[in-house]
């Protein structure tokens, strides 16, 4: 009995597009520690409110399993939320990939779904579980892609100038 999982992979080099600027790990990082940053912000009033409701010394709050509960499911659903809408708008992009210039496509440069933005954002939790090799994987990725981004057929790529604005 084979107990090995099937990945489909997508081809070599499907889309070996000279014309795709793919971003690199600083820009990726950069990006992320502006969002971080800004969710900080906007998390610190409902970690605010929570802490005043439990009647609790800080202390007693940090380590109270209830509430580290609670603000774990708020904490993922608004990231998640804020990453697929984000990444799935026209825009393509979160605040911080916004910043840095970034956007985040398909494998033809094109927007992806809401759907693919989340399957995208959950594969994020594997590279976690891989102690974070799998974000290292865009270091050494031809199109700099990540364990996540290999998985849901995206990548970040640096975003196209309107000829406009060049």
């Amino acid at each position: 009995m084979d107990l090995c999982l099937s990945i489909p992979m997508l081809p070599t080099d499907p889309t070996d597009r000279s014309d795709f600027k793919y971003a690199g790990f600083g820009a990726r990082i950069a990006a992320h520690l502006i969002d971080f940053l800004v969710a900080s912000v906007l998390f610190s009033p409902f970690e605010l409110a929570l802490f005043v409701h439990s009647s609790q010394d800080w202390i007693e709050y940090a380590t109270d399993p209830r509430y580290n509960i609670a603000r774990c499911l708020v904490s993922t659903i608004a990231w998640w939320l804020y990453a697929a809408s984000m990444e799935s708008s026209k825009k393509q992009a979160t605040l911080g990939k916004g910043i840095v210039g970034i956007v985040v496509t398909d494998m033809n440069g094109t927007r992806i779904s809401f759907v693919r933005a989340t399957a995208r954002f959950f594969g994020t939790f594997l590279c976690d579980l891989t102690c974070g090799v799998g974000y290292l994987m865009a270091g050494f990725s031809s199109r700099k892609q990540a364990l996540h981004d290999m998985l849901t057929g995206t990548l970040v790529v640096v975003a196209r100038r309107s000829p406009d604005e060049q």
